[in-house]
């Protein structure tokens, strides 16, 4: 089989993820996934009042992403869907301490009240007049958004197999991938070994395999395709193992298939081709 371009397979990819949304409604919950909103606090713009008649700036002793991290996005909020800016107003004395803080602008749902109670506790370099501390206010603007990603399970499928027989597994190919990166390779011809091979899989390979077979729900596919006699082509298994939870489906290349399994069988042909092979001897 010729060796696909990257480009190739990323259009493997869409193509059965569009297919996988209009037939794996029903899979069961080990191998599902679903999309869920993932909150962020990011402060995005501070501005001080009046700035121009200051030599020195007030600014956060701490850096504006370890701020953000300690405000809260409340979990109404994110089941509710609220998105938006908040702006706190708060300021400062001659030692860089909050005096006093009010909202200005808000989104409601307890986020206000977050980015308030976080930034009247914050610390500050105190602004400058001339090398004489001076007094100041600052605005804030601290952005409260959610992120669509996709929750996976917890855990990677064990072990891909994948094996090429023909004349009755007189002559085989067998190729093994596991969640820990390692891959085996197997050839015999005529009962006895030709080759025998080790290698690492490339980083974030496995994953992407991972997901594309949880996304085709492959457990769904019949153990076999109805073959036709006209054509001997070798038998081709896949076969994959997650926990206790096994299942393999074998076709021939001219059966008939889901574009799902035609594209996995391509996938996995691609990542063979990607990884450095050492020989075994024994």
């Amino acid at each position: 089989m010729k060796k696909l371009f990257p480009i190739t397979i990323f259009t493997l990819f869409i193509i059965s993820s569009v297919s996988a949304q209009n037939e794996n409604d029903n899979c069961p919950s080990l191998f599902t996934r679903s999309t869920i909103k993932n909150p962020k606090v990011q402060i995005t713009k501070v501005e001080v009042v009046d700035s121009n008649k200051f030599t020195v700036l007030p600014q956060f002793v701490l850096d504006k992403n370890s701020i953000s991290e300690l405000i809260i996005y409340t979990e109404i909020v994110k089941r509710a869907g609220v998105q938006g800016h908040v702006v706190v107003k708060i300021n400062l004395d001659t030692n860089g301490n909050v005096t006093k803080g009010k909202i200005i602008k808000g989104i409601g749902g307890g986020c206000d009240e977050a980015a308030l109670d976080v930034l009247s506790k914050s610390k500050f370099y105190p602004a400058e007049i001339k090398k004489e501390k001076a007094e100041s206010e600052i605005e804030v603007w601290i952005n409260f958004y959610l992120i669509d990603f996709v929750d996976k399970p917890a855990n990677y499928i064990d072990e891909i197999e994948y094996k090429v027989y023909a004349n009755l597994i007189e002559n085989q190919k067998v190729l093994k991938l596991n969640k820990l990166g390692e891959a085996y390779y197997f050839e015999s011809e005529n009962y006895e070994k030709v080759s025998k091979k080790e290698g690492n899989i490339p980083l974030g390979l496995f994953t992407k395999l991972n997901d594309f077979i949880i996304s085709q729900c492959f457990q769904k596919y019949e153990h076999s395709f109805e073959s036709s006699k006209h054509f001997p082509d070798p038998v081709i298994t896949i076969k994959i193992n997650f926990g206790s939870t096994e299942n393999y489906v074998s076709f021939r290349e001219s059966d008939n298939i889901p574009v799902g399994l035609w594209a996995l069988n391509k996938l996995i042909l691609y990542v063979k081709d990607q990884i450095n092979w050492e020989e075994v001897k024994e």
